[in-house]
């Protein structure tokens, strides 16, 4: 999915990148388009797209004898279209092709097994991407400028993903205006400056996620909330809200292959999630004496995979020690659980580096119970834990890490 999101914004954002018309004059909220019934519902100032069909919609009464796509493309007097499935960056497979008449007209037809994400080539000219169910659907656009004329009549699915494309290339311009900033204020040496920015940046960014899931929740029968909930939410940050929306797409479009894909992503993080109770871990320390996580409660705790053998742990040590030293007597622990298999390796990076906290393993490498429980799959890795044990944060580092705890240390 990584592959597909990164392929379907790089074809968006082309488009999008070479004329701010696409943004301002064809795209005019106020003004009906393509016959589409959009609402928006104002919350804190962020919109809740919706796209909802309506009468004028050409649809397919019976889905079972597949899709059918006419198209009318100006300044275009013959060529080779192709239809192609979307399978992964850069990979495309060809399922139609057919050629334009002399008046600029085509049609395809042929049948999908889910609404999924294609891409429609015309050669020398240019591509869009669509998403495909088995509709009957109708596009205009101008051959020289295909992306910005580009209309479609039957796919509610289509024009909400465009609509996500023009939020996505909001943001991203403002995301690049804070970092030229935020660079300027770095050469300058302007700490305050570059606190406030960051500040700007994560307000920025939680205003963008608030408005990834208003799209989400009033738009949850289509595919393509699903790939928004797939592609724009991270499962360690946002586990509680996925975890209870998964089950709507579930009901609602339970054959999806996006679907299916969100379920195995959110039940391979579970229980370890931000927001859930950390799983209480009991191992064996350097002495060979049993400890468990939770005689740690009371505490802020930072649980720290790591092992003698990987580099970058080592790297992030000092980090590490920094933190747990400058804190420690404010009520701050660490519980470092090893994924080494090697004892006396173990015990002498723990003394080389200087790491004074308590220490764990069951010195089964990558087979580590612990690991597989908090589903570590590269290290390092850390966990927060607030007083009653529950995960805060997870992979904070070195400023980060510092950060956060500065934060919940403030004043004391």
């Amino acid at each position: 999915m990584k592959n597909l999101s990164i392929l379907i914004l790089s074809l968006l954002f082309f488009a999008s990148c070479n004329s701010k018309s696409n943004y301002e004059q064809k795209n005019n909220p106020n003004k009906s388009r393509d016959s589409e019934s959009v609402r928006l519902e104002k919350n804190n100032t962020v919109d809740a797209i919706e796209v909802k069909k309506t009468d004028s919609e050409i649809l397919n009464p019976n889905p079972n004898e597949g899709f059918v796509i006419t198209a009318q493309i100006a300044n275009l007097t013959g060529g080779t279209v192709y239809l192609e499935e979307i399978k992964g960056q850069n990979e495309f497979a060809v399922i139609s092709t057919t050629q334009v008449d002399t008046k600029g007209r085509f049609d395809m037809n042929g049948k999908v097994t889910e609404p999924s994400f294609y891409r429609l080539r015309i050669a020398n000219r240019g591509a869009v991407v669509l998403v495909l169910d088995n509709l009957t659907m109708h596009i205009t656009a101008d051959a020289n400028d295909l992306n910005n004329t580009f209309k479609i009549k039957g796919s509610k699915d289509t024009k909400l993903l465009r609509k996500i494309d023009r939020i996505i290339f909001d943001f991203q311009n403002k995301v690049k205006a804070i970092n030229q900033k935020y660079q300027s204020a770095m050469i300058a040496r302007d700490k305050n400056a570059a606190r406030a920015i960051q500040q700007e940046y994560n307000s920025l960014q939680a205003n963008n996620i608030s408005n990834v899931k208003k799209i989400i929740n009033v738009n949850t029968s289509s595919v393509v909330a699903v790939y928004v909930a797939l592609n724009f939410l991270k499962v360690d940050n946002d586990f509680v809200y996925l975890d209870s929306i998964k089950n709507i797409f579930e009901k609602k479009l339970p054959g999806s292959k996006f679907t299916k894909e969100l379920v195995q992503r959110i039940n391979s993080v579970g229980g370890s999630a931000i927001g859930r109770p950390a799983p209480d871990i009991t191992m064996y320390n350097t002495e060979g004496k049993p400890v468990s996580l939770s005689s740690l409660k009371g505490k802020y705790v930072l649980v720290d995979f790591w092992a003698s053998w990987c580099r970058p742990c080592r790297i992030e040590n000092p980090n590490v020690v920094k933190a747990y030293l400058k804190y420690k007597d404010k009520g701050f622990e660490i519980f470092g659980v090893s994924l080494d298999n090697n004892k006396a390796r173990w015990i002498q990076a723990i003394q080389a580096d200087g790491l004074t906290w308590t220490h764990v393993s069951d010195l089964k490498g990558w087979k580590s119970s612990a690991a597989a429980l908090y589903n570590v799959k590269s290290i390092p890795a850390t966990f927060l834990l607030d007083k009653q044990g529950k995960i805060i944060a997870k992979n904070l580092r070195g400023r980060t890490l510092d950060s956060k705890l500065a934060e919940i240390y403030k004043g004391q």
